[in-house]
């Protein structure tokens, strides 16, 4: 009897774990066939996403490429072809670089070494790349990795064809010139006007006057006297009006004598200001630059001037002016109020900067590059770079 009981409960043991076995193995099952689901799902899902992909990427009306590391090309949609004139056969497994200019290769290696590093680039500077049929276009190019397993093994290449831009910002260069010019020749028209005749005439105004004040002294009521020694000194302001704005308009003193003397002469009208202590500096012998670089250099520097007289409530200001072989370099610094700078180019009109974009549309004009640094309470730096 013990060993029958002992058998049942052997069996009974046995029975009661194959059962949990088969519960684990139907539980092992459900999960592998959620696992299974699962994968198909995310199959599904990333088959989708390749979908989506490979859609933007055929329909792009952009120029997108994706290169090895290296610059071959991997893969080229439609518009690639139309940028390019090379077909799609053609474009995949060529070098990227060889579309382009030496200077130019160099440039899009820099921007690929930062997109390898992790950094997504955004527009790069204008490149030339040469069309199947041997003509130019302009493009910019946006850099992005595409990492596979932690690594990267490809970049996506993004082109952007801005020849009709650059076309339009030439002319409009071109007419913005044309504009400079005119205002520049009927500036110097003007002064030469205000100083050759009005001026003038002023100038003989008051000696009448103060002859005719001479010859009837003894004869002239004190009243009558007292009178034309009021209209001669009015005459006399006129005459300084006259002198100061024919200057402002053009001095004569920068076709005369150069620029370091036109500056000077700023230098010395702002030191005249009550509380204002002037300093100029020229790092070696000056000579004279092409006259339309001298003038845009005089002009920003009348411009800065003027504005630190009107609104900075500056003590101290230093103009430096370095010159070497490469170029000609302005640097004017106060210690004024300053101001926030806005932090895009095209926020300085509504911000009310029209003087800072004027300075920047003349630097451009001769190549120029045109630097304003300010913070509230820690005043202004304005640097001008004009290149030789």
């Amino acid at each position: 009897i013990i060993a029958f009981s002992s058998m049942g409960l052997l069996v009974s043991w046995l029975i009661d774990r194959q059962q949990q076995g088969l519960r684990r193995l139907e539980n092992t099952q459900s999960e592998l066939i959620e696992s299974l689901q699962t994968v198909k799902d995310q199959r599904q899902q990333l088959q989708v996403s390749e979908e989506r992909y490979r859609d933007l990427f055929e329909n792009a009306g952009e120029a997108i490429l994706v290169c090895s590391i290296d610059g071959q090309i991997t893969s080229a949609n439609s518009s690639c072809e139309r940028l390019t004139g090379h077909s799609r056969d053609k474009l995949v497994g060529t070098s990227i670089y060889t579309f382009f200019s030496e200077d130019d290769t160099d440039s899009i290696k820099g921007i690929f070494t930062e997109g390898i590093q992790g950094r997504t680039i955004g527009e790069s500077e204008e490149l030339c790349l040469v069309k199947k049929d041997g003509t130019e276009v302009f493009i910019t190019l946006t850099v992005s990795a595409l990492p596979h397993a932690g690594e990267t093994t490809s970049l996506q290449v993004v082109a952007l064809d801005v020849t009709e831009e650059r076309h339009l910002r030439k002319n409009m260069e071109y007419y913005i010139t044309q504009v400079t010019r005119a205002q520049e020749d009927e500036r110097l028209r003007i002064s030469r006007e205000l100083h050759d005749d009005t001026a003038q005439i002023l100038a003989g105004l008051s000696r009448d006057i103060a002859s005719l004040s001479a010859r009837f002294e003894d004869r002239l009521l004190p009243p009558v006297t007292e009178e034309l020694s009021k209209l001669r000194n009015t005459a006399d302001s006129a005459l300084e009006g006259v002198r100061r704005f024919s200057q402002d308009l053009r001095p004569s003193i920068l076709d005369d004598l150069g620029l370091i003397p036109a500056l000077e002469w700023l230098a010395t009208n702002l030191d005249k200001q009550p509380g204002i202590t002037t300093n100029i500096s020229v790092s070696r012998e000056p000579r004279r630059l092409p006259p339309e670089k001298e003038l845009i250099i005089f002009r920003v520097a009348q411009e800065t001037l003027s504005n630190v007289r009107r609104h900075s409530k500056a003590t101290r200001v230093d103009i430096t002016v370095d010159i070497n072989d490469e170029a000609t370099t302005l640097i004017i610094k106060d210690d004024g109020r300053g101001f926030e700078m806005p932090q895009r180019a095209s926020d300085l009109v509504p911000s009310g900067k029209l003087g800072i974009v004027g300075m920047r549309e003349r630097a451009r004009l001769v190549g120029a590059t045109l630097i304003v640094q300010s913070e509230t309470g820690h005043g202004t730096t304005v640097t001008l770079r004009v290149p030789e």
